[in-house]
């Protein structure tokens, strides 16, 4: 890890690219790395099914090392409800074996400053990935993601969903590449973020990135940023709702795909409640 300034590097960009962005790289005060604690190593045996949920309520790292055997299954899903004046920063990585499949969901709604680094390897043969994650930030708040899926093996499937929305002086970045690595002949991919801007002081940094050293793949990437749209506002309004009341509801209706895919009844209110003070900050 490079260290400058007392802080290191957490995660990169595969392609050092945009440096006027200041998107290369997402950095994280070096004491605060020595202090948060670390989480273990998962491992599905070829053939099982497994599923994990990591919820993270305070200032936290989350280090998890997953390892999917052939033909098994599983699912890793972390949700983030830390203070809003708490530092948090995830970093996973994974690897899957012929047949295999990982399904990695994750909710940022909670932190000051929250950076998420997931690394996903499918190495055998007909592998596949689906990776989702929804985050509001508000205030002044701070959200770096960096998310690679790397296809390696033949026939890889890989999928990258992301819902989003910032309010007040939020700032975000986020990486989302997916690498055809030579040799995935027959490999296909495809990575989309939408993101919801609730105020002119909001600062919002996509970068996808697709790379390929294969000629045989299909791959697709697509971004849609911008303000609420004004139909669906008007429609909603059209039939008693207030503003606010139909801001919440189209809110709603995008994080909708990440948030159903949370099964404990009692953590997807909680995470509905999280959604709706975040509502409340940004358009109250």
């Amino acid at each position: 890890m490079e260290e400058k300034n007392n802080s290191i590097v957490y995660t990169e960009i595969p392609m050092r690219t945009w440096r006027w962005l200041g998107v290369n790289e997402g950095r994280i005060n070096a004491d605060l790395l020595a202090r948060l604690p670390m989480r273990g190593r998962i491992y599905v045996k070829p053939g099982m099914t497994d599923s994990q949920l990591h919820v993270c309520r305070k200032s936290g790292r989350e280090i998890c090392q997953v390892a999917v055997g052939a033909n098994a299954n599983c699912t890793v899903t972390t949700v983030v409800l830390a203070p809003d004046d708490a530092d948090w920063a995830g970093a996973m990585k994974i690897r899957v074996d012929a047949g295999g499949h990982v399904q990695v969901n994750i909710i940022h709604l909670g932190g000051k400053n929250t950076l998420g680094s997931v690394e996903i390897e499918l190495v055998g043969d007909d592998s596949s990935a689906e990776l989702n994650a929804l985050y509001f930030a508000a205030d002044d708040e701070k959200y770096d993601m960096n998310f690679i899926i790397r296809q390696m093996g033949k026939r890889t499937d890989a999928k990258m969903n992301v819902y989003g929305a910032l309010g007040g002086n939020a700032d975000k970045i986020f990486r989302g590449t997916l690498d055809f690595v030579k040799g995935c002949a027959g490999s296909v991919g495809n990575e989309k973020e939408e993101i919801i801007l609730l105020s002119d002081g909001v600062r919002n940094r996509t970068v996808p990135l697709m790379l390929s050293g294969e000629d045989d793949v299909d791959g697709h990437h697509a971004a849609s940023i911008g303000r609420m749209d004004e139909d669906k506002l008007f429609y909603l309004m059209s039939r008693g709702l207030d503003e606010e009341e139909a801001k919440r509801l189209v809110l709603e209706a995008t994080f909708a795909p990440v948030v159903s895919l949370i099964e404990n009844e009692a953590l997807r209110g909680e995470i509905e409640e999280a959604i709706n003070r975040k509502v409340v900050k940004c358009l109250g």
